[in-house]
């Protein structure tokens, strides 16, 4: 999935929603009216995904915040769970432009994944994202992919969600790298020693 938005109307939609979002910073409150003018603008999923992508230019510290702001454009009703699906896969397809500015963006879209779309108050099962069918594109740098699925199973170990295996099968993480795997990544083979030495992935998964 790509954005059917230009360069210049995406710079123009994530200037209007960091407006929105440094007045709920600052006032605690979310700006409706504001939010409901660009939504008659463009479709709502692609503000979900610039929404997303523009917070990587903010501090991590902000992560609270910016997730507390995220679930209250869910509770007003102003972006739904369909919004939620195609923005992130929207945005699952662009991370490998986006990395390259951004080096922590693994470990912020993880902590952000966490929130929102694991344990008993998520707004969506990470199930129904369906990063596992990500487009392929032969000219794409996808060592992000490696480092999400990585730093996600991680975490989840840390909270005691179950072995790799488990995570790799009921997450579809398998089906994810290997959809993304393409041989004329020079670094593969790197990348699946550091996933098994470091987090134990079983080798029929990889």
């Amino acid at each position: 999935m790509d954005s059917n938005l230009s360069e210049e109307d995406q710079i123009s939609y994530k200037t209007k929603l960091t407006s929105i979002f440094k007045y709920y910073l600052a006032e605690g409150e979310l700006d409706d009216k504001e939010f409901k003018k660009i939504q008659w603008e463009t479709k709502t999923h692609e503000l979900v995904s610039l929404a997303i992508n523009k917070f990587f230019d903010e501090n991590e510290d902000k992560l609270a915040v910016f997730i507390a702001y995220f679930r209250k454009l869910f509770e007003k009703k102003l972006i739904s769970l369909i919004d939620i699906q195609q923005g992130l896969a929207l945005l699952f397809n662009q991370l490998p432009l986006i990395e390259a500015d951004i080096p922590h963006l693994p470990s912020t879209l993880s902590k952000f994944l966490l929130d929102i779309s694991f344990g008993d108050q998520k707004l969506i099962d990470f199930k129904d994202l369906h990063i596992h069918t990500l487009e392929r594109k032969e000219d794409t740098d996808i060592s992000i992919y490696v480092k999400l699925v990585a730093v996600l199973t991680q975490k989840l170990q840390e909270k005691g969600a179950g072995t790799t295996e488990a995570l790799f099968r009921d997450l579809k993480f398998d089906q994810l790298l290997e959809n993304i795997k393409f041989k004329e990544f020079e670094d593969w083979e790197y990348v699946m020693d550091t996933l098994k030495e470091e987090f134990q992935v079983p080798e029929q998964f990889l």
